[in-house]
């Protein structure tokens, strides 16, 4: 900011430079969650931290980063991956991208699992969000992803994989700018191994999240997710969990 000397009539006159093509969009980024496109925006990057436990001794602690970047409107960099927004909603249509992805950072406790923690997590998945009246949100996504590890019991360092149908799908309410409500169910399929088997990770389950917003540069949540296990007598695991996002 600049402040000069006006001859004529001695005042200061005030100069503010423009803002920064990236200050633009964080501006018009919008604070209510369902109020928000598919798209994060150019020159954006987002970072969100999901750390819940599950009350299993053998499961544990569970944690779930997220990281975007985005180049254009049209494309973003996820972690080690890339996302395609192929379309934001329109008045019959919803938002619609594709995400590809080379590895993620999840991370899961298993007490049980014999693996080393996954060497990639390659998946593709297909997403849809459709902004709705009263600031209501819905969204959905399918995909295929894989957990390729390295069994430590063999010499060999031979990689094992894991296949997942992941199918998730939520609805956002946003009453006022500061506070947001997300209701999810997810289902994950394990199409490696045949179902209902003693070593199958298919699971479902339901969540509860409350966020609490300040401003278009923070989200904050608390969330509750009832999960149901198929395999190694796991059954109900409750689980709770804190979560933050930042916007830059």
């Amino acid at each position: 900011m600049l402040a000069l000397a006006d001859p004529q009539t001695q005042t200061t006159v005030t100069q503010t430079p423009e803002l920064s093509e990236r200050a633009q969009a964080l501006a018009a980024f919008p604070q209510r969650l369902a109020d928000r496109p598919i798209a994060i925006g150019a020159g954006l990057f987002e970072a969100s931290f999901n750390a819940g436990y599950q009350f299993n001794s053998t499961l544990g602690f569970g944690e779930v980063p997220v990281m975007r970047y985005g180049l254009s409107s049209m494309w973003e960099v996820i972690l080690l991956g890339v996302r395609m927004i192929i379309a934001e909603d329109a008045q019959y249509v919803p938002g619609l991208a594709l995400r590809f992805q080379l590895h993620d950072l999840a991370y899961q406790h298993d007490a049980e699992n014999p693996y080393n923690y996954p060497v990639l997590r390659p998946g593709v998945f297909l997403e849809l969000r459709d902004r709705l009246p009263l600031h209501i949100t819905a969204n959905v996504s399918a995909g295929y992803l894989a957990n390729i590890q390295a069994d430590p019991n063999l010499d060999t360092g031979q990689q094992v994989t894991a296949q997942f149908f992941p199918l998730n799908g939520s609805v956002e309410y946003s009453p006022i700018d500061i506070l947001s409500f997300v209701g999810a169910g997810f289902w994950i399929q394990d199409v490696g191994r045949d179902p209902y088997t003693a070593i199958t990770q298919t699971h479902y389950g339901l969540s509860a999240a409350a966020m609490w917003i300040p401003n278009n540069q923070i989200d904050v949540q608390a969330f509750f997710r009832a999960n149901w296990y198929d395999g190694r007598s796991f059954g109900f695991v409750p689980q709770v969990g804190l979560g933050a996002t930042i916007r830059l």
